[in-house]
């Protein structure tokens, strides 16, 4: 009877751990005690997408860990959905590098992929090389496709184009960045001051400042470009087959606790 009910048990905890595994919701917190504004939506890590242009995605794809998905069963992050996303994260301070603005960025990348400066689409940190010089200790970053068909661009050939940048040190000198409270331009980082992030209106953002995001060609392919996914949450009164699965090992775990409780009296 213990083995039969460790085994259930350990069925248990397999079933509830693979559903949905990897993907992104609820309300983390990341620095502080700041809630990340996932906005009720599941969002796909951009290392699912990494090296496949919008185009590749918008009619169905098959993601990095063979994952066959049709055109439905995800839609681009609107604009808004990820300027609230880029808002909750960022310091709500400068718009560009500032040390202030790593806690945000650095737990993005952490949480939904850094893709630059390596070969393995994110699976590793390295002292990137930026410009081609050493300045940066490592730096990390991933650019990205998001928003619906035209909100960026009137040409629907064209997707918003967002990108998000975090480092543990930078050497080469201070830096300066639009300070959105003051509405001036002031250093914004000491050099070799420990860690700094960057966040721009531009490029994903809402700062107050510009409104208008750069746009990319849907048919840009690179390693360093992932794609925002979202969707609804699985409704849970829709019983799907992986929590069919959890609730009759659930009632197994129930029956043989049942004959073991039998048992002893």
């Amino acid at each position: 009877m213990k083995t039969l009910l460790s085994a259930v048990l350990f069925c248990c905890l397999g079933v509830s751990m693979s559903a949905h595994a990897g993907f992104i919701a609820g309300n983390p917190l990341f620095a502080n005690g700041k809630t990340v504004s996932l906005q009720g939506l599941e969002w796909m890590p951009l290392t699912y997408t990494a090296g496949l242009s919008r185009s590749d995605i918008e009619d169905g794809f098959t993601d990095r860990f063979n994952g066959v998905w049709s055109a439905n069963d995800w839609r681009y992050a609107t604009r808004a959905e990820t300027e609230t996303l880029f808002g909750s994260l960022w310091d709500q301070t400068y718009d560009g590098w500032s040390k202030t603005n790593h806690a945000g960025a650095s737990w993005f990348l952490s949480t939904f992929g850094g893709l630059m400066f390596d070969s393995s689409y994110g699976n590793s940190r390295i002292d990137g090389q930026y410009s081609n010089n050493a300045d940066w200790l490592r730096i990390d970053g991933s650019l990205m496709f998001f928003g619906s068909n035209g909100e960026c661009h009137a040409n629907t050939i064209n997707s918003c184009y967002g990108s998000i940048y975090a480092a543990d040190n930078y050497f080469f000198s201070d830096l300066s960045e639009f300070n959105v409270k003051t509405r001036i331009n002031e250093v914004s980082y000491l050099m070799g001051s420990g860690s700094l992030g960057w966040f721009n209106e531009s490029y994903g953002g809402n700062h107050g400042i510009v409104t208008n995001n750069v746009a990319i060609r849907k048919n840009t392919t690179s390693p360093d470009f992932g794609s925002l996914l979202v969707r609804t949450p699985p409704n849970a009164a829709t019983v799907s087959a992986p929590a069919a699965m959890s609730l009759l090992a659930l009632g197994l775990c129930g029956v043989a606790l049942r004959r073991r409780r039998s048992v002893s009296e």
